[in-house]
This record gives C-alpha cells, sequence and structure tokens, in this order.
C-alpha cells in the first residue's frame, strides 16, 4: 500500500483491510483510532501500524 497522509476507508478496504463493516467495527470497539475531516474518516498511518503491530502473532498447526 503506498504511504499516505492518511488513509480513508475505502483505502484500506482495497489493500486488504477488512471489509467497510469490519473496518469500521474496528473502529467502534477501539481497536483502531480514526478521525474526522470534514465528512471524511481518516486513518493516520501511525493508527494503521499501530493496529497491525497488535494483530496476534500467526502460528501455523501440523497435521499430524
Amino acid at each position: 500500500m503506498e504511504k499516505k497522509l492518511a488513509y480513508r476507508i475505502k483505502d484500506l478496504v482495497e489493500a486488504g483491510i477488512g471489509s467497510r463493516t469490519t473496518i469500521y467495527e474496528l473502529i467502534k470497539d477501539r481497536k483502531l483510532r480514526a478521525r474526522k475531516r470534514g465528512a471524511s474518516t481518516i486513518i493516520l498511518p501511525d493508527d494503521l501500524d499501530q493496529y497491525l503491530k497488535n494483530l496476534p502473532d500467526f502460528h501455523a498447526q501440523v497435521a499430524a
């Protein structure tokens, strides 16, 4: 994803972060910080980075 000063919800959807519904749920649950600029909801890069860094580690399960 191209580094920008701020991302709109559609930018996160296009980057595969989640659906619009999922992103708004993350914001509502205070897992992803958002800000308002007029009517637009924006996410600052540092806030997106912090959300991604707080995701749990992936541990692959090996089939027995």
